[in-house]
């Protein structure tokens, strides 16, 4: 069974913790959404379930096994990973999308069901530099159909998309939910509330609140989330439709 389980995690860059005492449990597949300010250590958190980053103190158990167990070929095979900044390639759709396979010495999946399960047959063979931000994203996600591992972290992967790719981009998530647990840090409040199974909002270096979105995305958990001030709740309001 997928699971992710994090006890008691200490990581600093030198000066002060980033997380401290930081706590969570997944244990089933889903979307599962980690929200909180800039600078609050999402991403941090991720590049630590890759091994890209070493914490300083504490626990982490990927599939019920310790992840300084891993080895860095284990953890391609078991995790995939997006970043939020798009890499600069100049490879051909389809052969990036291939990449997926590269932690196995066997086809995991076909590639060419991949890409006609995305609509991506029609632009394998464009250059992925010469895409749309929203195709880019889905050639990224084919790579992880591809890959299909047991857990998928994404740092923010409604970054510079329009309504309808969002909801697209949204709507592949979910479906990688139903295989994967699917870990995404992320400020977009809507979408979280679209696409998330439970909601982790990481404060002060530890996760404060945990929840249904319909639990967590309301006023106070927000406010003090996002660190809103005073001066800008009325127009928080206006803007998000939440009452803080």
């Amino acid at each position: 069974m997928q699971s992710i389980d994090i006890k008691g995690l200490y990581f600093s860059y030198g000066k002060g913790y980033v997380l401290s005492n930081l706590n969570l449990r997944i244990q089933d597949k889903g979307v599962y959404s980690l929200i909180g300010k800039n600078g609050s250590g999402k991403t941090t958190l991720l590049k630590i379930l890759i091994k890209f980053l070493h914490y300083e103190k504490g626990e982490i158990k990927i599939n019920g096994k310790d992840l300084n167990a891993f080895t860095l070929k284990e953890i391609a095979q078991t995790v995939g990973f997006l970043e939020s900044e798009i890499p600069h390639v100049y490879l051909p759709v389809e052969e990036l999308i291939s990449w997926g396979n590269f932690p196995f010495a066997d086809e995991r999946k076909n590639v060419e069901d991949v890409m006609k399960e995305l609509n991506l047959a029609k632009i394998r063979k464009k250059s992925f530099q010469s895409l749309s931000t929203g195709e880019e994203k889905r050639v990224l996600l084919g790579r992880i159909f591809v890959q299909s591992p047991d857990i998928v972290l994404i740092d923010e992967p409604f970054n510079f998309l329009d309504p309808g790719y969002k909801i697209e981009i949204s709507l592949l998530l979910k479906r990688l939910g139903e295989k994967s647990i699917v870990f995404i840090a992320t400020h977009d409040i809507a979408a979280v509330q679209f696409v998330s199974k439970k909601v982790f909002v990481l404060h002060n270096g530890k996760i404060e609140t945990e929840g249904s979105p319909d639990e967590v995305i309301k006023g106070k958990v927000i406010k003090k989330a996002f660190d809103i001030s005073k001066s800008l709740e009325e127009k928080f309001k206006q803007f998000y439709h939440i009452d803080i």
